[in-house]
């Protein structure tokens, strides 16, 4: 999407916030979306979870594998999946892990991409 240099100047801010949807003018257009994350089942030094991220019935997939080095570090490796690999990695998940269903807001403020996460 954007080239290195475009992330090296990139700063990320996170703040707690409440009450932030009662103070956007509403001439501001706010982009809801929603994440579902299903863990497959690991070893001990590897994870792999899959996502379902969209709005409107519009949907796009990803697989994450991440793997613990011996020095602490993490070598994390996505893939773009299609919705046939999505279902057919879904009925491998881990039975002892709950999806994690999640909703965000994202909207733009000052020329800065806004994105709201809830605890969930």
């Amino acid at each position: 999407m954007f080239g290195s240099s475009y992330w090296k100047n990139v700063k990320l801010c996170i703040f707690l916030v409440s009450f932030i949807l009662d103070l956007i003018p509403p001439n501001v257009k706010i982009e809801e979306f929603q994440v579902i994350e299903v863990f497959l089942p690991s070893s001990s030094n590897v994870e792999t979870k899959i996502r379902k991220r969209g709005q409107n019935g519009t949907f796009t997939y990803m697989s994450t594998v991440t793997e613990k080095k011996g020095d602490g570090s993490r070598l994390e490796t996505k893939k773009i999946l299609t919705a046939r690999e999505f279902s057919i990695m879904i009925s491998q998940k881990d039975e002892k892990r709950a999806p994690l269903e999640k909703d965000r807001k994202s909207f733009i403020w000052n020329q800065q991409l806004i994105f709201l996460f809830y605890l969930d």
